[in-house]
């Protein structure tokens, strides 16, 4: 039951009422103490859920569902040398994973340590398919063009691997598309760039209408490309509703925010991008912002020539 009430109606009060109750029953169980870390870390209580998560390893040390999951945590806290080392604990479980490999590589990312990310994602043999996933060895490889401000690279590995892919669905060809789109804005050929977005807005809202799962991520790709098409009221509908499905997982709701925030960056709307930004770099979240994520991506160019911006790009004295 509690699993129910954690994934189906995010209840998370009682999710974690009914998950002690298993506990107690099981107390040497360890997936009783992740799922009890995984409602944590959604109520905003990300040092308990940690906790919890070591307390699960301890009782299952093989499960490299754990340490990934760890893993994770560390990263959403910033704590990268922790959140490797707890990688290559997965990895020494399920050796050349390439879901925990590209989890590796994201705290590279992360960092502005591109040399590093490409080390790990070289090699690696990646479809679209699986771009909508953190543990996506293909979104990796993009981001690294992207960061790398290759654009042309990247468009040219888009154009090779789509038509190679089998059964894309269409979110992943909407995701494509934005993302297509995005590396042409980058180029500053908003001629070339604007049918994709339009392609991806007219995707993104059939998958709404339709009642598609994931909602929210749904949400989170289409206010982006709101913005690119300069299409206002519906940025401003589409955030509140992407803030709404969000607000009480405090694990996800962060990163809903940095959506909006990319997509007022888009708009050159400082004042309502910058004061998010300062919030969410002291925030734990999935994949969470770091100053080195706003030098090396694209989207936040409108930006740049703001001191507040630049502010917030520099890296923080421990």
């Amino acid at each position: 039951m509690g699993i129910f009430f954690y994934y189906c109606l995010q209840d998370f009060d009682r999710a974690l009422t009914e998950l002690n109750v298993a506990r107690e029953h099981a107390p040497n169980d360890a997936n009783a103490s992740l799922f009890i870390a995984w409602v944590k870390r959604r109520q905003g209580k990300l040092d308990e859920s940690i906790d919890l998560q070591h307390q699960a390893a301890a009782l299952d040390p093989l499960n490299e569902d754990i340490w990934r999951n760890l893993g994770i945590s560390y990263r959403g806290s910033r704590q990268f040398d922790q959140a490797r080392a707890t990688f290559d604990r997965a990895l020494t479980i399920a050796p050349n994973d390439p879901g925990i490999i590209a989890l590796k590589a994201e705290t590279f990312l992360a960092e502005g340590d591109l040399d590093a990310a490409a080390r790990l994602l070289e090699g690696l043999e990646a479809t679209p398919n699986d771009i909508v996933y953190a543990t996506s060895v293909y979104a990796r490889q993009l981001e690294l063009l992207l960061y790398r401000r290759q654009f042309d690279q990247a468009l040219a590995k888009i154009a090779t691997d789509v038509p190679r892919a089998k059964n894309l669905s269409p979110f992943v060809i909407a995701l494509i598309d934005g993302f297509t789109g995005s590396l042409h804005a980058a180029k500053e050929d908003l001629a070339r760039a604007r049918p994709f977005f339009l392609q991806a807005q007219r995707q993104l809202r059939a998958l709404r209408e339709q009642g598609n799962a994931g909602f929210f991520l749904h949400a989170e790709a289409l206010v982006e490309v709101d913005a690119r098409l300069g299409d206002r009221e519906a940025l401003e509908r589409d955030d509140f509703a992407l803030l709404g499905a969000t607000a009480k997982d405090y694990w996800q709701s962060p990163r809903s925010q940095e959506f909006v925030a990319r997509a007022y960056a888009i708009k050159s709307d400082a004042d309502q991008a910058l004061p998010l930004l300062n919030h969410l770099l002291t925030s734990n979240y999935d994949t969470a912002i770091t100053p080195a994520l706003l030098r090396l991506d694209p989207v936040w160019d409108p930006l740049r020539n703001d001191p507040r911006f630049q502010k917030l790009c520099e890296e923080k004295k421990p």
